[in-house]
């Protein structure tokens, strides 16, 4: 079984077991660093499962923010274009 599948197996048990819970699931896919500046090719030369294609900082600090129950404008990711909306 793909391991992609796996994870996602997993968040819906989770809520499955654990209705009483508020859970938030968080895509880390929208969190890719922007490369609009980049050429399509070389986008596609991008390892997207590197660490480094991650805005992890953004990411940390939304988790922190809703672990204060502060809202959040999540970003959105455009796969076609390979770019953040």
């Amino acid at each position: 079984m793909d391991l992609v599948v796996v994870k996602l197996l997993l968040v819906e048990r989770f809520w499955i077991i654990f209705p009483e819970l508020s859970i938030v699931k968080i895509d880390q896919d929208f969190y890719y660093k922007i490369k609009v500046i980049c050429l399509f090719e070389e986008r596609l030369k991008t390892n997207y499962d590197h660490p480094f294609a991650f805005d992890t900082d953004l990411l940390i600090e939304h988790m922190n923010k809703l672990i204060n129950f502060e809202s959040i404008d999540e970003p959105v990711y455009d796969y076609e274009k390979s770019y953040e909306k």
